[in-house]
Order: C-alpha cells, then sequence, then structure tokens
C-alpha cells in the first residue's frame, strides 16, 4: 500500500482510536524483514505506558 492509500485507510478510524501511539511501517512476514522494528516499537510502548490505569472500568 502507498502513504494515501494507508492515510485513507485510517481516516474513518481515526476518531476511535482517540489519542494513542500509533506507527505504519513497512514489513513483510516472507522474509521478516521490519517484523522485528515492529514489535520493538510495542514493546516501548508498552513499558513506557505499565503505570497508566485504564479510563473504563471494565477494562481492568
Amino acid at each position: 500500500m502507498s502513504v494515501p492509500d494507508i492515510k485513507t485507510a485510517f481516516s474513518d478510524c481515526a476518531p476511535k482510536i482517540g489519542k494513542r501511539d500509533c506507527l505504519v511501517q513497512p514489513c513483510t512476514a516472507l522474509t521478516g524483514q521490519g517484523v522485528n522494528e515492529g514489535i520493538e516499537w510495542m514493546v516501548k510502548c508498552v513499558i513506557r505506558n505499565i503505570h497508566r490505569t485504564p479510563r473504563q472500568k471494565d477494562i481492568t
């Protein structure tokens, strides 16, 4: 997908995502290229938000 295609795909759901960290990067499961980088980014986000409590009470 091109950058404009990705922007179009996410424009409808962006209000639902709200102010959350998001990352769009190329990756492929066929060669593994970009997969580790994506997982490392996700781990950093979890660590950064580990002490943030959920806003909804039913998600605890």
